[in-house]
């Protein structure tokens, strides 16, 4: 903030006090990134300005619970009844949450953000109003980073009345997350002039809005009936997570408009695996991060495309898991119905693995496994079904060996003994010493018998050798 902003608010702020004292409601959080932090204050602090002089150095402001009302003196500075005390402060996101927004207010605030830094603007379990008249801001909008989670806007703010403002407001942005529309979100026509203003929008979330395949299939006419047509997007993000999406056949024609697409979500969707022919996933050729998580798919042949870094197929019904991408950095299968380690010898950049919660008993069978686990820096692998013999000895002695990579060592390992079906033990307590003396004697056993065998038949070959001759 400027010095002379700082002196011109205090100033304002004694004079209208008249040397009162009030004590601040608004509290200070500890900053994330860089060196300013939150400040968080109830929605009715814009009434009682003094209150949010510890706010003045910081770079984030949360509103909270209640009506957004700003008193007519604080909206005047400079004689521009467009800039209200927000211009005044370094702000460089504003958060708004459970709060209701009357269009008067949304209509100041639209009108004063050009003369803000705010980049990013986010609410949550808000209502806004409808406007009494279109704000006509002149200046760019400098606000980037647009996030609407469960919010409630009145119809009219999609009309056409409303469209040079939308263009305004979304043309600039590059981040749009619009989740969890109260009665889900609508593509018709009144939403289709708006959502062709979104072509410079590279991460785009939409989950949580009961879309469906019909529903896809309308945002891909939206861009392509727009005036100019859009016939590509600049998203490298899309989320389509907690939707109604079944096949990808409506999901096509976008995917295809986004060549430069590098993650895509497509989780808690209940997708048909019959739907997983189609070539679209690969016709970004980017695609570096791909979710598919509880889709209840039951196989990932030919569904992974080649370039994929980081793939998450959890809570699925896979049964088996082969040939990975060579590049693959993480990979995500817990809570699947694996019974096999999956191959993994061709993953030579693998990093991270979560195998948790599926149906392994033994880590030991597989060579190539303890080649993986070598180069792996995570691992998560407990809540299998192990046993408490000396047959886990061999996995008990590879975790323990790796324990500085198995993050859910030891708690999540646990087994029931064969004689006991509720008592529960961790495979790190069992006592395993005489297991290495019981696989000694078994391998002893088995060479006297190997060598009482290879006896029997030389007999029998010298007996038939006689009776030949």
């Amino acid at each position: 903030m400027k010095a002379w902003h700082r002196l011109l608010l205090t100033l304002l702020l004694w004079v209208e006090l008249e040397g009162a004292v009030v004590m601040a409601n608004c509290i200070v959080t500890d900053p994330e990134y860089g060196d300013t932090g939150r400040c968080v204050c109830p929605a009715n602090v814009l009434q009682k300005p003094l209150q949010m002089m510890m706010c003045m150095q910081m770079s984030e402001l949360e509103l909270q619970d209640g009506v957004l009302q700003l008193d007519s003196k604080y909206l005047s500075f400079q004689g521009s009844d467009e800039i209200g005390a927000l211009a005044l402060l370094p702000l460089e996101r504003i958060l708004l949450t459970r709060v209701r927004i009357p269009g008067v207010f949304l209509s100041t605030l639209l009108n004063t953000l050009p003369r803000t830094e705010v980049h990013q603007f986010d609410l949550t379990d808000t209502t806004l109003e409808a406007l009494p008249h279109p704000p006509n801001p002149t200046e760019p909008c400098p606000v980037t980073s647009l996030r609407m989670d469960r919010v409630t806007f009145d119809p009219s703010l999609l009309r056409p009345p409303m469209h040079p403002l939308n263009a305004w407001l979304l043309s600039s942005l590059t981040h749009l997350t619009l989740r969890a529309v109260p009665g889900g979100l609508s593509l018709g026509n009144e939403a289709c002039a708006t959502i062709a203003m979104l072509a410079n929008v590279t991460e785009l979330d939409l989950s949580e809005n009961s879309l469906t395949d019909e529903s896809l299939v309308d945002l891909s006419r939206c861009l392509s009936s727009s005036v100019p047509p859009v016939s590509s997007l600049g998203l490298s993000v899309l989320r389509l997570g907690q939707n109604q999406v079944r096949s990808l056949e409506g999901l096509c024609p976008l995917l295809r408009a986004s060549p430069n697409l590098t993650e895509l979500d497509l989780s808690q969707n209940s997708l048909d695996g019959s739907a997983f022919g189609s070539a679209c996933l690969n016709s970004t050729g980017q695609l570096k991060t791909l979710n598919l998580s509880s889709t209840g798919i039951q196989t990932a042949v030919g569904l992974v495309p080649a370039g994929v870094e980081v793939l998450d197929l959890s809570g699925n019904r896979l049964r088996e898991f082969r040939n990975p991408p060579e590049g693959l950095r993480e990979l995500y299968l817990s809570n699947n119905h694996l019974s096999l380690l999956p191959d993994l010898t061709g993953a030579s950049q693998l990093q991270l693995l979560s195998l948790d919660g599926n149906r392994l008993t033994d880590l030991s069978g597989e060579t190539s496994f303890r080649l993986v686990l070598d180069r792996l820096l995570e691992l998560r692998v407990g809540r299998n079904p192990f046993t408490c013999g000396c047959e886990v000895i061999k996995s008990v002695e590879l975790l323990r060996g790796n324990r500085n990579k198995v993050l859910d060592w030891p708690d999540d390992f646990l087994c029931t003994p064969l004689a006991s079906n509720s008592t529960t033990l961790r495979l790190e307590d069992l006592d395993l010493t005489n297991c290495d003396q019981a696989v000694d004697e078994t391998s002893s056993s088995g060479m006297k018998m190997n060598v009482n065998v290879a006896l029997c038949m030389s007999v029998v070959v010298v007996a038939v050798t006689a009776i030949l001759e």
